[in-house]
Formats: C-alpha cells, sequence, structure tokens
C-alpha cells in the first residue's frame, strides 16, 4: 500500500527562530515557548524539561485524543499538538526543535493562523537533503465505528490532494472542502480556520455566551471576537472567517495528525466525518 520514495524537493527547516508567547489551551496559563532551526533528518522534536518527545504515532498519548492530540515520552507529555503540527506541515517545514517551558503548546485562537504567520515572518530555510515521501501504492479504504472513511489512493504526482467531508447539524451541515499540497496556499486558505463547539443552551436562554465562558474563561465578552466558533441549534454565536470554516478546520487538523506518519505523504485521500481518534488509527495503518 506505501513505500518510501527520494523526491525531488529538498528538506526544509525555518530560517531562525520563532517565539511563542501565548496561554495554553489546556488550563489557559500565561505560557511560552520556541520554534528553532532543526538539521536535516531531526523531524519534528517537542523539547520539554522532562525529554524530548518526537511527533510520530508511536508516541501518541491515547488516553487523551478524543478532542485534541497529545503526545507522551516517558515522562514526557506535550498537548495540544494538532494545530501548530498542521501549520508546520502545511508550510514545509521538515525539521524544527520545539522548546517548551510547560507540556502545553501557547494559542492564540483555536486555528493554524497565528503559527503560520510567525514562521512565514522568520522565512523557511531549505536544506541539502532530498525529502523522503510515504507515496500512496494501491486504494486501500479503511473505516471507523462512527461512521468515519479514508479511501487512499496512489497519484502519478509526488503531491498530497485531500478531499474532506463532513456531516453535523445545522448550522455546519453537509460540506467539502479540498486541498493541494502543490498549491501553496495552506496560510490563506487553511490556517485561519477556528475549531467549532456547540453550545447545549437553547437559543432563547440571553445567558448562553456567559455559559460558554465558564467553560473557556479565555472567551471574551463579545461572541462576535471569539477565538473559537461556538454554534446552537440553528444558529452561528460566532461569525465565520469565510464559507465553510467548520469543515476547513476539519482539514487542518487532519493535517496536523496525518504529519505524525513522519514523512510525508504522497497520493490522494478522502475522508469523510474525520476527527483525531478515527486520522491517528489510519496514520497507525499506514506507518511503517
Amino acid at each position: 500500500m506505501m513505500e518510501t520514495i527520494v523526491s525531488s524537493q529538498n528538506q526544509a527547516t525555518i530560517a531562525r527562530p520563532v517565539r511563542l508567547c501565548g496561554i495554553s489551551a489546556n488550563d489557559f496559563r500565561d505560557c511560552v515557548a520556541e520554534i528553532r532551526p532543526a538539521p536535516a533528518n531531526h523531524g519534528i522534536v517537542f523539547r520539554t524539561p522532562q525529554g524530548p518527545v518526537r511527533a510520530c504515532i508511536a508516541n501518541l498519548c491515547r488516553q487523551e485524543r478524543h478532542h485534541t492530540t497529545s503526545l507522551r515520552n516517558g515522562e514526557a507529555h506535550v498537548r495540544t499538538v494538532e494545530h501548530l503540527l498542521s501549520a508546520l506541515y502545511g508550510l514545509g517545514i521538515d525539521n524544527a526543535a520545539i522548546e517548551l517551558k510547560r507540556c502545553g503548546i501557547p494559542f492564540r485562537d483555536f486555528s493554524a493562523d497565528w503559527f503560520c504567520r510567525l514562521i512565514v515572518h522568520a522565512g523557511v530555510r531549505e536544506l541539502p537533503e532530498r525529502r523522503r515521501l510515504a507515496k500512496i501504492t494501491e486504494r486501500e479504504t479503511f473505516f471507523g465505528p462512527g461512521g468515519e472513511t479514508a479511501i487512499l489512493s496512489p497519484t502519478p504526482h509526488d503531491r498530497l490532494t485531500v478531499e474532506c467531508h463532513i456531516d453535523f447539524p445545522d448550522p455546519i451541515g453537509k460540506a467539502t472542502v479540498r486541498y493541494d499540497s502543490g498549491d501553496g496556499n495552506y496560510a490563506d486558505a487553511v490556517a485561519p480556520a477556528r475549531s467549532f463547539m456547540s453550545s447545549p443552551l437553547a437559543d432563547g436562554d440571553s445567558d448562553k455566551w456567559e455559559r460558554v465562558r465558564s467553560i473557556y474563561p479565555i472567551l471574551p465578552e463579545d461572541p462576535s471576537e471569539s477565538p473559537l466558533i461556538t454554534y446552537t441549534e440553528g444558529r452561528f454565536l460566532t461569525p465565520l472567517r469565510f464559507p465553510n470554516e467548520p469543515a476547513t478546520h476539519k482539514l487542518l487538523d487532519f493535517l496536523g495528525d496525518i504529519s505524525l506518519l513522519g514523512l510525508r505523504l504522497a497520493g490522494r485521500v478522502e475522508v469523510y466525518r474525520p476527527g483525531h481518534r478515527f486520522t491517528a488509527e489510519t496514520v497507525a495503518r499506514m506507518a511503517p
């Protein structure tokens, strides 16, 4: 189903360090980290006070993957890595060392936009070694217990193309978004898409937003300025940045989680109703 090939493209790292100062998504405390350049074949490695954690499927923390992606290597633990990993994958960064003071990743909103803008500003540096790819060689379909499906197909080129389908109750509904790694538009078309959360509160409840804020205290008083898309039955509390933003965020998460393969994927993937658990299971089946 898969074979490792050598790409005509070279590996890449960031051109200079990127400092991240924000809030931890886990406990909403101030959090600092730094993304540093790394040599070829280093991969993406988180350096914590307890030790290094490589971004790979073997280090997936399976107890915490329902709504987020966390990694563990012995006592070293890193939570909520998917948005940063997605940004690195989408911008073509193969190698980076991410220095953490604590186990959380700093963030500004629930998307990859902030990470993307900082990395683009720092620049991307090409390395002399060629990039290795995991190339899909035959069609295969994976199924999940909740109707999730991933169809992997070979292509004549060495790019990754993804067609992501979602199906949620209104106001999200059904939507399809597409991604081609060769387009070079990740920063504009994918990175700004935010996570979304359904509020269990009735539309007639005037205190609905304050109750959502009691769950996520970093949310502002005005839901139109929220870093997280919140919705109730039939309508959004938070205006969308662009059409199909929820579907695009599912694509964003998928790219972050698929990066745990450790190699860039070449081929076509059609994914239906993706989630962290299902994508991780798909990566585990593909991993050499």
